[in-house]
């Protein structure tokens, strides 16, 4: 009889703690509704605790003494909650200001940043796009410590600022790598509306992953995602930058164009122009050569170089000799860009998808240049099954650029100006006059010879000895440039349970260029000295890269003090290049 006593006490007992547990639910989310992969629960006073997974769901058992769960999440404020009668407990958790922070490191694993061993700065959306850069590398001068902006002047449009980082080096001195959701890429294709946070990796360890490629540091980027809430969200923004040129070389105001000191006097003589005798005694400076330094400038009456070219409105006008001041200034025009995003953004239980559209609008500095680019992005998350996720982040870019924005010396660039122009050249009439022709049908030039040279033939003196007139050369000249820019991943996760998980990726970033530059005959036609030829070159370019991945993940954590991180994973690229460029058809 105690035997039998002893076995049905001992079943009791059994009954007893089986009874005594039971399983809490729930999901973990912050005040946007984004899941928090990696939060910590744990049952206050117990052993019992595990973390949320990829997708901030949970399931916890508990002993029935436990009656607080506390709920902890690198860089939120920590919560604890009493457990009532459901076994349903969804939290969210609310930033914290003085926690540390989460950073993003390679692959897109999530650390606190003390836990990293090497040097790092997060930089959030809002701090990065205060005024709503449409560059990259410019939004980030003076936001992370220890990284160097070098600047791209605004003239030379669709070109990108240097970064160098501090405790990266490289022996060539190359940019450091971007990596934009997991994925390398380039930041000059990627659109600033689309930027959730960026996370700068400074130290020679932070780059291990990515090999030598890294070696310059590594500018991770994690792009804006869905988060859940009723109906479908629509955000739009558009922004307008003026660009000013703002500092310029000091120039002399005192002495006009030529290397004469002295005005010269015209005296007609057979063979040439009939029309000409109109400016028999009166004088003109030395248009031939592009300096300087030529007579002081003192409000003289002059024969001005548009003067010349019979049959024009402007024909055997004369002006006063003096300085302008502003013509460089006034060569260039005022710089205008627009920027305008539409995204749209819709998420549920199990899914979540966000689409944005942008267009950027440029009127270059320079005459007869600018940009157009066009982006769409997309980033997706798509529950399959209890165990499978599939996810895919999405990103094509296409620019068109128009413009010579190469600095030579006869190009009629910003070459000319801090060494051969005249300091008398009044901007206006040069822009007025861009398509002013001789009755031969060469283009005017301010840096046309001296009337004896017509003598010669007419080009000898109508031709544009060493510059043409800079508007009409960015009249004539056709550069156009067209780059593609397709990037992104997609992926496919297996989630074991709440702590192991297994994701697989497929990474491409494939661009594709296009070129094509014409000179016309006319300029060729239109020139003395300036050794220009016509000519027709095109070409193309196509590079791709894929990366093959897999990551597998285990996190657990054993009470209050101790938590496990496991990253395991393999990678594997495969690079593509195919060139082809028509040697210049030259006249």
């Amino acid at each position: 009889m105690k035997k039998h006593l002893l076995a049905l006490t001992l079943v009791m007992f059994a009954c007893v703690a089986t009874w005594a547990q039971r399983s809490i639910t729930g999901k973990v989310v912050d005040k946007q509704g984004e899941a928090l992969i990696g939060a910590s629960i744990l049952a206050k006073g117990t052993a019992s605790g595990t973390v949320t997974d990829i997708d901030g769901t949970y399931s916890l058992s508990v002993p029935a003494n436990a009656s607080i769960l506390v709920i902890s999440y690198t860089g939120y404020n920590t919560q604890e909650l009493t457990l009532g009668s459901s076994n349903v407990l969804d939290v969210t958790l609310e930033a914290g200001i003085t926690l540390e922070e989460t950073v993003i490191t390679g692959l897109g694993i999530k650390r606190s940043e003390k836990s990293v061993p090497y040097a790092v700065q997060t930089v959030k959306a809002e701090d990065l796009n205060v005024i709503r850069q449409t560059n990259l590398n410019n939004a980030l001068a003076g936001k992370v410590a220890g990284v160097q902006l070098r600047g791209q002047s605004t003239v030379k449009l669709d070109q990108n600022s240097s970064i160098r980082i501090r405790g990266a080096g490289s022996l060539n001195d190359k940019a450091p790598l971007y990596v934009i959701d997991g994925t390398p890429a380039d930041a000059l294709d990627f659109n600033m509306d689309d930027i959730e946070s960026l996370t700068v990796l400074k130290g020679p360890n932070a780059t291990a992953i990515y090999g030598q490629r890294g070696d310059a540091g590594v500018i991770v980027v994690t792009t804006k995602k869905a988060a859940k809430r009723p109906g479908i969200g629509i955000q739009f923004n558009q922004s307008t930058f003026l660009d000013k040129v703002y500092i310029l070389p000091k120039y002399q105001n005192a002495y006009a164009g030529g290397g004469s000191a002295d005005l010269i006097k015209f005296s007609w003589e057979q063979g040439m122009p009939e029309e000409w005798k109109v400016f028999e005694g009166k004088y003109h400076h030395d248009y031939s050569d592009d300096a300087s330094w030529g007579p002081r400038m003192v409000g003289q009456e002059y024969i001005p170089w548009y003067s010349w070219y019979v049959g024009s409105p402007v024909f055997g006008q004369t002006a006063k000799l003096t300085a302008q001041p502003n013509n460089i200034r006034d060569f260039y025009n005022t710089g205008v860009s627009t920027n305008t995003n539409l995204n749209f953004t819709k998420a549920g239980d199990g899914y979540s998808s966000r689409v944005s559209l942008t267009k950027q609008n440029t009127k270059g500095l320079l005459p007869n240049s600018g940009l157009d680019k066009y982006t769409l992005s997309t980033q997706n998350t798509l529950n399959l099954s209890k165990h499978f996720e599939v996810g895919a982040n999405i990103n094509f870019t296409t620019t068109e650029v128009k413009g010579e924005f190469q600095d030579g010396y006869s190009n009629n660039s910003t070459g000319s100006f801090n060494s051969w122009f005249h300091r008398n050249l009044d901007m206006g009439k040069i822009k007025e006059y861009s398509n002013l022709r001789s009755p031969e049908g060469i283009l005017a030039s301010w840096n046309h010879n001296n009337p004896g040279s017509y003598l010669s033939s007419p080009l000898a003196f109508y031709g544009a000895n060493y510059w043409y007139n800079f508007f009409g050369y960015f009249d004539q000249l056709d550069q156009q440039s067209n780059r593609e820019r397709l990037f992104g991943d997609i992926s496919l996760t297996y989630k074991l349970n709440d702590k192991f998980r297994v994701t697989g990726f497929v990474r491409r970033n494939q661009v594709n260029t296009f070129f094509e530059n014409k000179g016309p005959a006319l300029l060729q036609n239109s020139a003395t000295q300036t050794g220009f030829k016509a000519f027709y070159a095109t070409g193309q370019t196509f590079n791709r890269e894929d990366n093959y991945e897999l990551l597998a993940v285990y996190a657990d954590r054993f009470g209050d003090l101790l938590s496990v991180e496991i990253n395991a994973g393999e990678t594997f690229a495969k690079k593509h290049a195919n060139y082809s460029r028509g040697t210049p058809w030259m006249v």
